[in-house]
């Protein structure tokens, strides 16, 4: 009888030996190829409902932010927060968007870490704060003024192209609108029929409103020298 007992605590101790091992390796060994796997849909969800700092101009103007769903406009809503762009078009070459089938784009992708506090500082301020739970979403503060950016859109009007404005002591972009544009907001639409119908739609448009023509496209290379030219008849007095 004692003899049994031995077999069988033998044998439970080596099935809870390999539970252990099968256990540390899914969790710990394969956590980041699990994670980083495009079919893990579960990390996307939860990821895509975390909040996200602002994106604001250099005279405060928000360009994206995050806001709760209203459960009440919209009861199907499995989400919480929900990604909203106050300007529509006006800086969305600049902000991008987020979206959970389309990802992200512009500022929205290249700054993500700050917007979701996965910066090491950001981090490292988390772990301080775990008792208090305070979030550590960052704000992206950019060189945007936005009263130029308007101006730029208007002098634009309904003609294709770009407006650039630089600081030019400190080469900072002070505005940046190119047309045609698109709104974000129905990039970062909780309906995924919309966010497909609209994208798709950009994304086939040949005017390539996606696109920011300031940055982004491809044209012939202008006379640079006659910058040159021109600067050096200024110093020169030939030029008044």
């Amino acid at each position: 009888m004692n003899q049994r007992v031995r077999h069988l605590t033998v044998a439970l101790i080596a099935l809870f030996a390999v539970l252990f091992v099968q256990l540390t390796t899914w969790q710990v060994v394969r956590k980041d190829r699990l994670v980083s796997d495009g079919r893990n849909n579960r990390v996307k969800l939860r990821e895509f409902d975390k909040q996200r700092g602002q994106i604001v101009t250099a005279d405060g103007k928000v360009m994206a932010a995050t806001e709760p769903v209203n459960a009440e406009e919209n009861p199907n809503d499995k989400f919480n927060l929900q990604r909203v762009y106050p300007y529509n078009d006006l800086y969305a070459h600049i902000t991008g968007y987020y979206s959970l089938g389309f990802g992200s784009t512009q500022l929205e992708r290249t700054q993500n870490d700050v917007l979701v506090g996965k910066t090491p500082q950001q981090l490292l301020e988390a772990t301080g704060n775990l008792l208090s739970r305070e979030n550590t979403a960052g704000k992206v503060v950019t060189t945007i003024d936005s009263r130029i950016q308007e101006a730029a859109r208007k002098a634009l009007g309904k003609r294709e192209g770009s407006v650039v404005v630089l600081n030019p002591s400190t080469g900072a972009v002070v505005a940046m609108y190119s047309n045609p544009s698109f709104d974000p907001n129905l990039a970062a639409s909780h309906n995924g029929n919309t966010v497909n119908e609209y994208l798709n739609g950009l994304q086939a448009d040949t005017r390539k409103p996606l696109l920011a023509n300031a940055y982004q496209e491809r044209y012939m290379p202008g006379s640079t020298m006659k910058v040159v030219t021109t600067a050096i008849g200024f110093d020169t007095g030939l030029l008044a």
